[in-house]
């Protein structure tokens, strides 16, 4: 959800009632004798809008999934839940006139601070985070793909070293892995673009750095600690490596550093993936929980 101009309406109505609000609950503390308390009208008011926002807030994911269907854009339910849900924050405060009150109150007003603040973190995340993905991650693919992905440049290297070296690298059943992974082998390249064994200096160097150095980074690109993790050591690695190769073998030395750049593109791209999703992981469930709470909240007061 990007922050623009659409946001306005929503920011000034939430900053406009919030205002209203305060006014409101300083007139009522001033001419309340014994001070503002949740159980008079006034603080039973301010919970109530407080209760219906929040309520609002999370018909985002009924929206979602349900033909709820079809009342407001998605885009209009996205915008409404990020900003009555911070309205929410201040309508709570002042119905509890600030103050946390026993075991379950407090709880409550625990989960709405955290809530209310993982939700401005993920909007300004979601503001953020596609720009960065667009600028560092020009080979960008779904999510979904990426592990295909994956296999097919370790299949892309195995082809490239094969015709490099004129005959399919020896790499701890790689071939068989590929097949598995993906259900198509490295095939065979054409003997016309076949360096043959012999013919190139270098040879049997470029093969050892595929197996050693290039193979167990492509078969775990997400494990830190390889120096083809990162652009910087990747270009130092293989600008050693081609020192000392016949200059017939320098289009594989290229290529293999573009599969390892476009593999590193693709674990960045989960990477941002995951910060930009991660934190659902708290919000949601949490959001979940004050539901509940809240109308356990209710029921007890109106008991007691």
């Amino acid at each position: 959800m990007r922050l623009d101009r659409t946001h306005m309406g929503w920011m000034l109505g939430s900053v406009f009632y919030t205002a209203a609000a305060t006014v409101v609950y300083v007139v009522y503390s001033i001419t309340t004798p014994g001070g503002p308390k949740g159980d008079t009208w006034v603080g039973l008011a301010y919970g109530l809008i407080g209760f219906f926002l929040i309520l609002f807030a999370g018909l985002l994911g009924a929206r979602k999934k349900i033909v709820l269907a079809r009342v407001g854009s998605l885009s209009w339910w996205m915008r409404g839940h990020l900003w009555l849900g911070m309205l929410s924050l201040p309508m709570i405060l002042f119905h509890a006139a600030f103050a946390f009150g026993g075991p379950l109150t407090t709880v409550l007003m625990t989960l709405l601070f955290i809530i209310v603040i993982s939700g401005i973190a993920g909007a300004l995340l979601q503001h953020a985070i596609p720009g960065v993905m667009t600028a560092q991650v020009t080979e960008e693919t779904t999510v979904e793909q990426i592990d295909r992905m994956f296999a097919n440049l370790r299949r892309e290297a195995f082809e490239v070293v094969w015709t490099a070296c004129g005959d399919a690298p020896e790499a701890d059943g790689e071939r068989d892995a590929i097949k598995e992974l993906i259900g198509d082998a490295p095939k065979k390249p054409k003997p016309a673009n076949v360096i043959k064994f012999g013919e190139a200096e270098g040879q049997d160097q470029l093969q050892r750095f595929y197996r050693n150095t290039i193979l167990p980074y492509l078969r775990k690109p997400r494990v830190i600690g390889s120096a083809l993790a990162s652009s910087t050591g990747a270009t130092l690695t293989f600008d050693t490596v081609v020192v000392g190769l016949d200059p017939k073998l320098h289009e594989a030395v290229s290529c293999l550093a573009e599969i390892c750049d476009e593999t590193r593109q693709k674990v960045r791209q989960m990477h941002l993936h995951n910060i930009l999703h991660g934190w659902l992981l708290l919000h949601i469930p949490l959001s979940m929980a004050l539901m509940v709470l809240m109308v356990v909240h209710a029921v007890m007061a109106l008991y007691y």
